[in-house]
């Protein structure tokens, strides 16, 4: 297995697009300023003290999960909109397009002793619909407002399976994964 790649805050657009072509995730470490963190965390805390615990395993039992981020906690479109996120994405969505459109915006905070989530793509909430293997329709994005860590629950990555068909990646298991552990402030885009 291989490891998740890791770039410093100061990588170009072409350094994040190519591992994340090569590699189907990549760090971009300490992207986000602390200050910037700090005010995120502050604007989301009273939000994600009011949301409930999620409703199914896959939710996660003892996890919240908070949307409408834009609006919510304005801090984070200096995330969502960081420029080098928007032009990897415009560099590595199939096909090339000079738009493109937010799917969502969610703050997770995983609870103790919470359980790990059934391994899966993020592309499957669209119905399963059957994308061709090697067409890249979504990048994700999660930024680390706190340090994650494999204790504190980061998520977990197959690296180099992003080629892959459904089918193989329903076959693996979290042995075959790897923690996208990364200092507060970074993000994992995948």
């Amino acid at each position: 297995m291989s490891a998740i790649p890791r770039l410093g805050h100061d990588a170009s657009v072409a350094d994040v697009a190519r591992e994340l072509h090569e590699h189907g995730a990549v760090i971009v470490e300490r992207l986000a300023p602390p200050e910037l963190c700090d005010e995120v965390a502050a604007q989301l805390d009273p939000w994600l003290a009011s949301t409930p615990y999620g409703a199914d395993g896959f939710s996660g039992t003892r996890t919240r999960r908070t949307g409408g981020l834009l609006s919510r906690c304005p801090a984070t479109v200096d995330l969502v909109g960081h420029p080098l996120v928007l032009d990897t994405c415009q560099q590595v969505l199939w096909p090339q397009k000079s738009s493109f459109q937010l799917h969502l915006t969610q703050a997770i905070s995983i609870g103790p002793d919470s359980p790990a989530q059934m391994l899966h793509r993020d592309h499957w909430c669209f119905d399963m619909f059957p994308f061709p293997t090697g067409v890249d329709v979504e990048v994700s994005t999660i930024w680390a407002l706190d340090d994650f860590t494999e204790a504190n629950g980061a998520t977990r990555v197959i690296p180099d399976s992003h080629r892959l068909d459904d089918a193989a990646v329903r076959s693996f298991t979290p042995a075959d994964t790897v923690p996208a552990e990364m200092p507060r402030g970074s993000v994992v885009m995948y």
